[in-house]
């Protein structure tokens, strides 16, 4: 079979224990806990059927184990009427002795089992003895390993069979067999053996052989005997009946535990997991269960009623962990069990305290607290310590011995004890602290009467102590210092305490206090009248003495600090004359400054506003002319942003020089500014429209109460769904009206905030939607916004040719070979495209041109609505173009803006009308560059360029002066 090395160690796991029973009475005993058979050795005995458990103490680290295996069942038949006869003896149980090392605090499985059932028929056959096995995990546990589980994961595979000690069982009895083979010793410490061969059948009146009681290596099968168990699987099943046919059983189950079956209805041999196996066939006996179980007995090839051979043995086993292992039969009167002893804990020991003596409290004694000796012991059981008096009891006066006993669960020795004294003496007569020293002034030459309370004494008894002191309460003490003693006496104590404190006389009772020092104000160039109160000479006797101060109260003080002392003056006191002084200052500071309150103005411009203020008031006791200088003057221009202005006052007899401050904030006003989500949609598509409103860099400060209303161009409604906004206020914007608005509004310091809102264009045409201005309260009205969106009712976005618009033609992103036109009434949008060729406009609607290329002249006259060529200040999201010849806008009654454009060619602009509202209130030409000639003229109102300069050669007419 080979070297076993267990892969499972004892305190790794729960351990089991299975002791397998016969039919002895036994089935069902208790276990048994038998006292130490000597000190310091516990033993316990398992005969109980079935499952126990056994705990290992927390000390513990190796039990003695000592397994006994059952016997083999003998062989019995009976003739009718008749006693029952024994015809063969089962065989003896194996008996294995080991030492195991174990985890404190694990726990061991103990199981009892019985023997193997009744043969076939009514032939009575010896069933096999049970085993004893000791295991590292239960079997209910679903990972604990099978009996004769192999690990083929290392190299050479070796066994992972739980078990680690097995007492094998003895085989049972056959007819005609013999006694079976006893309980087989297996290889213990080194590995598993096979079970016990089973014997063959005897002859006609003839005796078979037994089973043999070997555990090693089982003999291979005859005609009529069978195989021994294995490692893996219990015996085959025995033979018998009269004809070959039914004659032995099959091999046992592979790995699995259980005894094999037998042919047919023939029951099988013993099982490797603590079951004997039941008799075999007719006659043969049953094979004893062990690490292998034993093979069932078997019948006789002949024919007729012969008899049976006995069943093998089981084989025993002991893991190669165990020290001291010894294997060998029992008798069979001997019932299985399983004993495990190991050495109880002696070490429990208790400590030692020092001794208490107190005085006593009454005639009683004294009640005592006292800490309990410490008890040791190695475990981490709680000890407990019992003393013969308690703490806290009152002890007599005298001396009281005091005897504390610890003991432990675990520990078998005799309690150790220590002893300690108590002793309460009778001195408890006390006197209490004595009063603080005393000082005091004389009242006379003699000294000074002095009263003190005197210490009190205390005692445990009924009698009243007393208290006397060598000089009285209230006697007069002379001048200097005095010891006084008092002491305490009582009759039934010997001791008495004493204690003492002094009294001193001083004739020095002539004082003079000093008064606080004084601080005022100057009223006048001179200085200040002070007036004061004298301080109180005190003195013992009768006589009142005298106190001059100098300058005295009332005078007039001079601006700054003069010392003013003071004496007193009496004939009777030693220390006369005695004297004090103080300080009085008169401050020349009373010069003051207001307050004024911080100002927030909205900016006037770019640069900031002029800012009025009134300067903060002085003021000054005297009748001086007062100057307040601030570093910034009333109506200077203040920039945006915050300044903080500082005034100060100046007196010429005042040295302090007063200050204040406040802050002008000046706030830029909001701008705004708008875009169409897309810029061209067809008659009834929606788009966002996006306000972005900005609090100026230079601000520091926010805008508050922001606040713009956009009123839609005709065909331009809001659409469905809610606005978004980040601006705070209230937006309000309800779908199917024409009318954005915002109130309420703020924007944070340096930074913007966005209302998106989605419109729908009803019809077709160019909505040209322009906001009202942008206001907060503090930062005042800023600039409104255009935007631009194109209904489109016909779009060319593919090359084409010479075209005439139509409705509103939209041209986007692409290429137009030829030339446009556009007609009276009609609308042209063009976006990023090429035009090769011209653009003719007589009498649109409107006509947009954004980011394009016209490779030869425009020309804008007479249209009704409004003209956008670009945009440079790109308020209106219309980028500039490039036109290649000249461009002609004239007659145009709607706002006309010529803007960031780059014109080769004359550009001729006349007659053309400014925006009824909003921001293009005048024609605009913006940031072109303009490679000819620039002509201005008759437009109303004059032309603008918005702060944007243009790029000209020459200028005449209404763009010379000023120059545009």
């Amino acid at each position: 079979m080979g070297t076993h090395h267990s892969r499972w160690h004892i305190g790794q796991r729960v351990t089991r224990l299975v002791v397998a029973a016969t039919t002895f009475a036994a089935i069902g005993v208790q276990v048994v806990n038998v006292p130490p058979a000597r000190a310091g050795t516990v033993t316990t005995t398992f005969k109980t059927s079935g499952e126990s458990t056994f705990a290992v103490p927390a000390t513990v680290t190796s039990i003695t184990v000592d397994a006994i295996g059952a016997p083999g069942a003998d062989f019995t038949s009976f003739i009718l009427g008749g006693p029952e006869v024994v015809d063969a003896s089962g065989g003896q149980g194996g008996e294995v002795k080991a030492t195991l090392p174990v985890t404190p605090n694990s726990t061991l499985y103990v199981e009892v089992n019985t023997g193997g059932g009744a043969g076939h028929s009514a032939r009575n056959n010896g069933h096999g003895g049970g085993s004893s096995d000791i295991r590292t995990c239960s079997t209910t546990e679903p990972s604990c390993p099978h009996l004769g589980a192999v690990d083929f994961n290392v190299t050479p595979h070796q066994y992972i069979d739980p078990r680690l000690v097995v007492a094998a069982g003895g085989g049972g009895g056959g007819l005609n067999g013999g006694g079976a083979g006893a309980g087989g010793g297996g290889t213990g410490g080194t590995g598993p053996g096979n079970g016990g061969n089973g014997g063959n059948g005897g002859g006609l009146n003839a005796a078979g052989s037994n089973g043999t009681a070997s555990g090693g290596a089982g003999g291979s099968a005859d005609t009529s005997g069978h195989p021994a168990g294995t490692s893996c699987g219990g015996g085959g099943g025995g033979g018998g009946g009269d004809t070959n046919t039914d004659a032995g059983g099959g091999p046992g189950a592979s790995c699995a535990g259980a005894g094999g079956a037998g042919i047919g209805d023939i029951d099988g041999g013993g099982s490797s997991f603590g079951l004997g196996g039941s008799g075999g066939g007719s006659f043969g006996g049953g094979g004893g269960s062990g690490w292998a179980g034993g093979g069932g007995g078997a019948s006789t090839n002949n024919s007729g009623e012969l008899g049976g051979g006995g069943g093998g043995a089981g084989s025993s086993y002991a893991v190669n962990t165990a020290t001291g292992v010894t294997m060998a039969g029992v008798a069979k009167t001997v019932a299985p069990s399983v004993t495990i002893s190991y050495q109880a804990d002696n070490d429990l020991a208790i400590g030692t305290r020092s001794d208490i003596t107190v005085g006593s409290t009454s005639h009683d004694g004294a009640v005592v607290t006292f800490t309990s000796p410490t008890p040791t012991d190695e475990g981490s059981e709680t000890l407990s310590v019992s003393c013969d008096h308690k703490s806290g009891d009152l002890f007599p006066i005298g001396t009281t011995t005091v005897t504390c006993t610890a003991t432990d669960s675990d520990d078998i020795n005799t309690s150790p004890s220590s002893s300690f004294n108590i002793t309460v003496n009778d001195d408890d007569l006390t006197i209490s602290a004595p009063p603080s020293d005393i000082t005091v002034d004389s009242t006379g030459h003699d000294g000074a009467p002095v009263t003190f309370t005197a210490p009190t004494a205390a005692d445990e008894g009924t009698e009243t102590p007393s208290v006397n002191c060598d000089h009285n309460s209230g006697d007069t003490f002379p001048i200097g210092k005095t010891k006084v003693t008092c002491t305490a006496s009582d009759g039934d104590d010997s001791n008495s305490p004493s204690n003492s404190f002094n009294v001193t006389v001083n004739d020095k009772d002539l004082t003079l206090p000093t008064p606080t020092d004084m601080t005022v104000d100057s009223t006048s160039h001179n200085g200040a009248t002070v007036n004061y109160t004298t301080p109180t000479a005190g003195d013992e006797g009768t006589e009142t003495p005298s106190v001059s101060c100098l300058p005295a109260s009332g005078s007039t003080f001079a601006i700054g600090t003069t010392t003013v002392n003071c004496t007193a003056t009496d004939s009777g006191d030693s220390n006369s004359p005695v004297s004090s002084s103080f300080h009085v200052t008169v401050r020349d500071n009373d010069l003051t400054i207001s307050s004024p309150p911080d100002l927030t103005v909205p900016a006037a411009g770019p640069t900031g506003t002029a800012v009025p203020f009134t300067k903060p008031t002085a003021g000054d006791e005297g009748t001086e002319t007062l100057s307040v200088n601030c570093d910034h003057n009333p109506g200077a221009t203040f920039p945006i942003g915050t300044t903080k202005v500082t005034c100060t006052a100046t007196d010429g007899d005042d040295t302090n020089s007063p200050s204040s401050s406040f802050n002008v904030t000046v706030v830029a006003p909001p701008s705004i500014a708008k875009a169409f989500g897309a810029s061209q949609v067809s008659p009834g598509g929606t788009t966002t429209l996006t306000f972005t409103l900005t609090n100026p860099p230079a601000n520091t400060v926010a805008e508050n109460g922001v606040a713009f209303t956009d009123p839609l161009p005709a065909g331009l409604v809001v659409a469905s769904g809610a606005p978004t906004s980040s601006c705070g206020g209230t937006v309000t914007a309800t779908p199917g009206s024409s009318t954005v608005s915002l109130s309420g509004g703020s924007i944070a310091k340096a930074s913007s905030c966005t209302i998106q809102v989605a419109v729908t264009a009803t019809n077709g045409g160019v909505k040209n939607n322009v906001t009202g201005h942008v206001t907060s309260t503090n930062g005042g009205t800023g600039n409104s916004a255009t935007a631009t969106l194109a209904s489109c009712t016909r779009t060319v976005s593919s090359p084409t040719a010479t075209f005439t618009a139509t409705g509103v033609t939209c041209v986007s992103n692409t290429t137009v070979n030829g030339t446009i036109t556009v007609p009276a009434g009609a609308t042209l949008v063009v976006t990023n495209s090429t035009v090769n060729g011209t653009v003719a406009s007589n009498g649109a609607s409107s006509l947009t041109i954004c980011g394009s290329h016209i490779t030869e002249s425009l020309s804008v006259q007479h249209s009704t609505g409004p003209v956008l060529v670009g945009d440079g200040g790109n308020d209106e999201s219309c980028a500039g173009n490039t036109i290649d010849g000249s461009v002609v806008l004239t007659a145009n009654t709607a706002n006309t803006e010529l803007g960031g454009n780059h014109v080769s060619g004359t550009v001729t602009f006349q007659n053309n009308a400014g925006g009824a509202s909003g921001t293009e209130l005048s024609p605009e030409i913006e940031a072109n560059t303009i490679t000819s000639a620039l002509s201005c003229s008759g437009n109303s109102p004059s032309p603008t360029n918005d702060g944007y300069h243009n790029t000209v050669p020459t200028r005449s007419g209404q763009c010379a002066t000023p120059p545009i």
